[in-house]
């Protein structure tokens, strides 16, 4: 069932499906026909990560791509809006900068007895980052304060604190994200981009529109676009009833199949009544009395497909919260082994290989311990450093296996006293090694070059033996 796009904007293509696959063919489709009529494309995506995904895998089965412009909404939003800001002697302001006006509105509040709502918690120390998020969602939202003080319970407690959020960045030379956005959506209705075509080929994937001014921002861009292809997540209730006020209608794609996975996906949000069937076994549920047995259920799985005949690479795991994750998984995986060799590779005795692509900021101990031993050694041996890496667990053992030296002789010109340690030119004309280098060293050294001296290192430099003036 599908469902076409309306007259009054046929450059504008809307299409809306459960199933990723099917709305990245189509984006996938989209670009390869517009790189095909040399056109630049802006691809716009929720995250950064998912625009570079999708453009790694055109770039994969097409060998090369050029004009292929990617951007996050914020990205794109700060890219267009940065000029216009700097002009006028402003930046955008980060995050934390956001919070720390929320914090300083807040201690305002409190000096001047303006707060009876949110006086008990106003000087715990999660208020200012709860109220910077909450302030940020009502500028988005593009509320006054005027509309917030009618409002019972903490509407006038939050009426003041925007107010004074406001007049805190009135006064800075930082601009928050609704007036980044509010920015950005003015420089693309006057036509000032700067380096950016605004009328080029616009993909947006799968883009939520969670504020009003956001939704401001999309709608300036395509308008200015001279084609546009918009992918939907089916259940994406907020950013489809947006669309409908600009008389668009989004083309609808369903999946086939009588997998279980087909069906969660056409199921999971809609209203309809469920039709009775079988599961397939391709998607199961348990539930665990803990994290810590969740974790090791989750390893047990993995190794069941392993057998099963899927690789390690084809495996992901994906976590709420991966603070409380990393150290139960990382134990519970090397508690178990990856099993007999097969299609994965052979047994590690490790447990099975795996690592956090994103959302942990814990660094692996070894890149640590570097840092640690070499600020030891900066700091003239600091006992304190030395401790630190100890404690890091991450010292070489010294009843392992010896490696041998192999180094790579570079061919650089410059390098040549390098190549003449390594390669063992240390004497002329004698054909035992020289004190510096060992008999096994000298005898793993290349027969063409051992006798024979390398040009360059009998020829003088020209200014070795030129006298000073």
């Amino acid at each position: 069932m599908a469902r076409r796009t309306s007259s009054t904007s046929p450059h504008i293509r809307i299409v809306e499906s459960s199933a990723t696959e099917l709305r990245l063919t189509e984006a996938r489709a989209f670009v390869a026909a517009q790189i095909a009529a040399a056109s630049d494309v802006h691809v716009v995506g929720a995250s950064r990560g998912a625009v570079d995904d999708l453009a790694r895998s055109i770039a994969a089965t097409a060998g090369a791509t050029i004009g292929l412009h990617r951007f996050s909404l914020t990205q794109l939003a700060a890219r267009l809006a940065a000029p216009a800001l700097a002009a006028d002697g402003f930046a955008p302001a980060t995050w934390l900068g956001s919070e720390a006006v929320a914090a300083r509105a807040a201690f305002d509040a409190q000096q001047a007895h303006a707060l009876t709502y949110f006086a008990p918690v106003a000087r715990t120390p999660g208020f200012p980052r709860a109220l910077a998020r909450t302030l940020q969602e009502l500028r988005l939202a593009d509320l006054r304060p005027e509309a917030l003080a009618p409002l019972p319970l903490g509407g006038a407690d939050l009426a003041v604190l925007l107010e004074r959020f406001e007049q805190q960045f009135a006064t800075a030379t930082a601009r928050d994200r609704a007036t980044l956005f509010r920015t950005a959506t003015d420089v693309v209705t006057r036509g000032q981009a700067a380096g950016i075509d605004l009328a080029a080929p616009l993909l947006l994937l799968d883009v939520p529109l969670d504020s009003r001014v956001e939704f401001a921002f999309v709608r300036a861009l395509l308008t200015a676009a001279r084609a546009v292809l918009v992918t939907v997540p089916f259940g994406d209730i907020a950013a489809l009833e947006r669309f409908t006020t600009l008389e668009l209608t989004p083309e609808l794609l369903v999946q086939t199949g009588e997998a279980d996975l087909v069906a969660l996906r056409r199921y999971m949000f809609a209203k309809s009544k469920l039709k009775a069937r079988s599961p397939k076994g391709d998607v199961r549920f348990f539930s665990a009395p803990g994290e810590g047995r969740e974790a090791v259920e989750i390893a047990r799985r993995i190794l069941d497909e392993v057998e099963a005949g899927v690789t390690f690479d084809e495996i992901a795991v994906f976590v709420r919260s991966p603070e409380r994750y990393v150290g139960l998984l990382e134990h519970a995986f090397r508690r178990v082994g990856s099993g007999p060799s097969g299609p994965s590779g052979p047994s590690d005795p490790r447990g099975i290989p795996a690592y956090f692509d994103r959302g942990t900021r814990r660094p692996h101990p070894a890149g640590r311990a570097f840092l640690a031993i070499l600020a030891c050694r900066c700091e003239k041996l600091s006992a304190r450093r030395f401790a630190e890496y100890l404690s890091l667990a991450q010292v070489p053992q010294l009843d392992g296996t010896k490696r041998d030296f192999n180094f790579v002789v570079p061919d650089d010109e410059v390098l040549e006293g390098i190549r003449e340690a390594a390669e063992g030119l240390l004497v002329e004309s004698d054909d035992e090694p020289g004190p510096g280098l060992s008999a096994s060293a000298f005898a793993k050294a290349p027969a063409d070059r051992s006798h024979t001296p390398h040009p360059a290192s009998h020829t003088p430099h020209p200014a070795s033996h030129t006298p000073h003036p």
